[in-house]
């Protein structure tokens, strides 16, 4: 579907659990092997990322035995790692981009999201992995992310909340690596993190989930320029999204949410 919309994805290729592995021409290596279904990173390790065919056709055995799912062989981008949040259904607000730091990791190491750098506190704290926001992003690159998001959330029909994934090469090439349509909205993880630098406060209360100051440039949801400080508020409630305008203006509905 991103490749009809002529949205960058790396090369890639699946191989089914039970079918031959026949590994096409036009991928190149280093590769990224990992689950086509599964999430959290599960199957996902340094060892993950192959740099012939013998340790490819390896991995994929691992991975269709370990998850019981086929697998999803990438093109592997080197890269900053970044996040981009999205809110909405007829008027879509981005939230802005947010990135995996990984710290001190070995540069003998792939920087990737492994299991252990999603999960494993002792192994975070060890090399110094954690996540913020991309504030020295170039404005161009910021740009073209905020309208990848949206292409991308469209063309996919996504509705409510979604986060989508990038890599950013040192070139300023950008690759879409996932969309998430259902991210984690606890507080603490990245989708709920990622709107507190560009907001005058942010807070809980019950069930919900209020971020400040993210109304975009002009009032609107659909604004190119998505923060600005002292604005209105996005609400995540148990069962739905509202954009609220301000006193005096009733909310907009943005979206289902099902968390």
């Amino acid at each position: 579907i991103l490749a009809y919309h002529r949205i960058p994805t790396p090369h890639f290729a699946v191989f089914r659990r039970g079918g031959a592995n026949r590994i096409p021409k036009a991928l190149r290596y280093p590769l990224f092997v990992k689950s086509a279904t599964e999430d959290a990173s599960l199957g996902i390790s340094q060892a993950s990322i192959v740099e012939d065919a013998a340790r490819l056709r390896e991995r994929i055995e691992f991975i269709h035995q370990h998850t019981e799912s086929d697998a999803l062989v990438e093109e592997y981008i080197e890269g900053r790692e970044l996040y981009v949040g999205v809110l909405g259904n007829e008027r879509i607000v981005t939230l802005p981009a947010w990135q995996m730091h990984f710290g001190s990791l070995p540069g003998s190491l792939p920087a990737i999201a492994t299991r252990k750098v999603k999960w494993d506190r002792k192994y975070q704290q060890k090399y110094g992995i954690t996540t913020g926001s991309a504030g020295d992003l170039e404005p161009a690159v910021r740009q073209r992310l905020d309208r990848l998001a949206r292409r991308i959330y469209r063309s996919l029909h996504l509705s409510g909340y979604a986060r989508i994934d990038f890599r950013v090469r040192a070139d300023g090439a950008i690759y879409v690596l996932e969309a998430n349509p259902h991210p984690n909205l606890a507080r603490e993880e990245d989708f709920a993190a990622s709107p507190r630098p560009a907001t005058a406060r942010a807070g809980q209360n019950g069930n919900s989930t209020t971020w400040s100051g993210c109304a975009p440039r002009g009032g609107s949801p659909c604004g190119e320029s998505p923060f600005r400080q002292n604005g209105p508020t996005v609400t995540i409630e148990r069962d739905c999204i509202y954009y609220d305008r301000g006193p005096g203006s009733a909310n907009t509905r943005l979206g289902e949410s099902s968390y």
